[in-house]
């Protein structure tokens, strides 16, 4: 790891808003260990500071589309070939290093928080939750680093300038995994259950236990660990809790109800004032090239949907077609569709904003849904059926997701385990398709080249996880690149 990396833990607070509302926090810059981390404001604006790494453009912005949706059946980069959707990326991509650097800055302020903040004067219970709050971040961010690059260096301290900067990657594996569950143990039960609306976008003990789940889920489906019973109950405990699934299913994506209750948690992203909390470009990334629509601002086009994962959504009574897709709109009066009447790639409709709640055009306040409750219901049917087979409780979860999508509910009695988890995998394609989840799901069910190989798309086993940017081996001599590489 280099000294960029490293070095940010002190200046990074002086990020301003990075969560919603509860980050409108007091502007600092160039602060160091000895101006700092002295009261209790400061340990609430070096806590918002964790948040903000991801907003960082680098992040969630401009990367998760490629990693987790470009690398999969659902999206590709206008109808065209990308490096990412034929895995030919490679190391020297500026998207894996750029991820790979803001992800170990990120980490390197939790660590600034949980090394400095203990010795605040402050009210103890609020200095728990803190402490909590940059563990839950931490183990996001190794979460997301471990899934990329399955090797990554294991860093627990904080980082001032040239001390521990050549980490190695070999032989961390566990001690990363240990960590995120330890992190997001102790989330579970130091997190508040909830926050003051002005205090929206902060990690709850329910947040904890639904990124649980996906890493019990996550490490049974890599077959590091056989969890997937301890990753059924961690789901269920979030099924005893108070979210729930939308009425209506368009309602998840509308901007004017973000926060909702079906959401657990989100990156946060709003426009107040003129100024930008986070930088969302849903809209302009997955927007309609050069084609007239409801928003007088032109999306480029740079995700849409595949053809074929178009092709593949043939029951008509499925009520999130509409909430999905844009295959029509109105030019001038005369109406363009896909596939045959002038628009040549299926869009979606996911993260279309109507004209009236674009403030300013190149800047839109969507938040990125990290983990909503579909998806926490979802991971209780894959968990419970590869735990136990088809049941009623396996069923229970999938089951919920499709009534709402205007299905039929499956009956247990009537598939097999296999037949089960077919259709669990083909289910959170089309309830979470561009939320960055496919990738990372056909990863898990060790299914990656069965569904790129239907379109002509070949996956060597090795390309289940990226190359080690190539910036970083040459600065650090203690790292290897992934097998295959």
């Amino acid at each position: 790891m280099k000294n960029i990396i490293l070095i940010f833990a002190f200046v990074c607070i002086s990020l301003s808003s990075c969560q919603e509302k509860f980050l409108e926090e007091e502007v600092f810059t160039f602060l160091s260990p000895s101006n700092f981390y002295k009261t209790a404001e400061d340990a609430r604006l070096a806590r918002n500071s964790c948040y903000s790494s991801f907003q960082d453009r680098p992040m969630y912005e401009v990367a998760m589309v490629r990693f987790a949706d470009f690398a999969s059946d659902v999206a590709d980069r206008n109808g065209q070939l990308d490096p990412y959707h034929t895995f030919s990326v490679t190391a020297e991509d500026d998207m894996l290093i750029n991820f790979w650097l803001g992800s170990y800055q990120g980490i390197n302020r939790t660590h600034a928080v949980l090394e400095r903040i203990p010795a605040i004067g402050m009210d103890e219970e609020e200095k728990k939750v803190i402490l909590a709050e940059a563990r839950f971040v931490r183990a996001l961010h190794y979460f997301n680093l471990i899934r990329l690059w399955g090797n990554v260096p294991y860093v627990i301290t904080e980082s001032l300038g040239t001390d521990n900067i050549s980490p190695t990657n070999v032989g961390t594996s566990d001690d990363v995994w240990a960590l995120i569950i330890e992190d997001l143990t102790i989330g579970e039960t130091d997190l508040l259950s909830s926050y003051d609306v002005n205090e929206t976008g902060r990690a709850t003990g329910g947040a904890a236990s639904a990124l649980l789940a996906k890493v019990y889920l996550t490490r049974s489906g890599y077959g590091v660990a056989d969890e997937w019973a301890m990753a059924a109950q961690k789901a269920s405990e979030v099924m005893g809790m108070s979210y729930k699934l939308l009425d209506n299913y368009a309602d998840v994506f509308d901007i004017r109800l973000k926060n909702n209750a079906e959401s657990i948690f989100d990156i946060q992203n709003s426009i107040s004032d003129g100024f930008v909390n986070g930088m969302a470009r849903l809209e302009k990334d997955f927007g309609v090239n050069a084609l007239p629509r409801s928003n007088p601002y032109q999306g480029n086009s740079f995700a849409t949907g595949t053809k074929s994962f178009y092709a593949s959504w043939t029951d008509p009574n499925d009520k999130r077609f509409y909430a999905t897709w844009l295959d029509s709109l109105d030019n001038n009066g005369s109406e363009l569709s896909y596939p045959d009447n002038g628009m040549l790639t299926p869009h979606t409709r996911k993260w279309k904003i109507a004209a009236e709640d674009i403030p300013r055009l190149d800047r839109f306040g969507q938040n990125f849904t990290i983990i909503r409750y579909a998806d926490v219901l979802l991971m209780h049917s894959e968990a419970e059926n590869m735990a136990n087979g088809p049941s009623a409780s396996a069923v229970n979860g999938i089951n919920q997701v499709r009534t709402r999508a205007g299905l039929t509910p499956i009956d247990a009695g009537s598939v097999s385990k296999e037949q089960l988890r077919q259709l669990i995998i083909t289910e959170r394609a089309k309830e979470l398709c561009f939320e960055f989840h496919t990738f990372f799901d056909y990863q898990r069910q060790n299914v990656l080249a069965v569904k790129m190989g239907t379109i002509g798309i070949s996956v060597p086993e090795h390309r289940n996880f990226y190359p080690i940017p190539q910036l970083e081996l040459s600065t650090n001599p203690n790292l290897r690149q992934n097998n295959g590489y």
